[in-house]
């Protein structure tokens, strides 16, 4: 009986967590979540498909690429750009989504086993400064 209980219980979230992963693989779009933004030093904090960190984010080639912003202490973004010279893992830059919030790129398929840090430039909501976040990606 007790069986049972543990099924009722935990069988729906198994299922949507299998379900998510059978999308993940299959889907050409990752994405990461923008959750948190802290003013006083830029930090943001990313957040993957699970919840894990995305500050350095592993993508497979040939994947797009969405960066979501889930928070209100961000105006805007105004650059998702490479930290360094031009990139060497983005086939399409990153650019806003028809003038959202959020923002997309296409990583190259010849970008395997490259990695790249990123700049992240935004601005604050409440004083309408500019902050700079320098995350990773990493491509397998």
């Amino acid at each position: 009986m007790q069986y049972k209980n543990y099924l009722r219980r935990f069988l729906p979230g198994i299922l949507f967590i299998s379900f998510a992963a059978f999308l993940r693989f299959f889907l050409k779009d990752e994405k990461i979540r923008i959750k948190k933004a802290y003013p006083t030093s830029g930090y943001l904090e990313l957040k993957n498909w699970a919840g894990g960190s995305a500050n350095k984010f592993k993508i497979k080639a040939g994947k797009t690429l969405t960066w979501q912003i889930k928070t209100d202490r961000i105006l805007r973004i105004t650059a998702i750009r490479p930290k360094q010279g031009p990139s060497i893992i983005y086939s399409v830059l990153p650019h806003s989504v028809l003038g959202s919030l959020n923002w997309v790129g296409t990583i190259s398929d010849s970008a395997a086993g490259k990695e790249e840090e990123y700049a992240i430039d935004w601005i604050d909501k409440a004083t309408n400064q500019a902050h700079t976040f320098d995350p990773k990606i990493q491509v397998m």
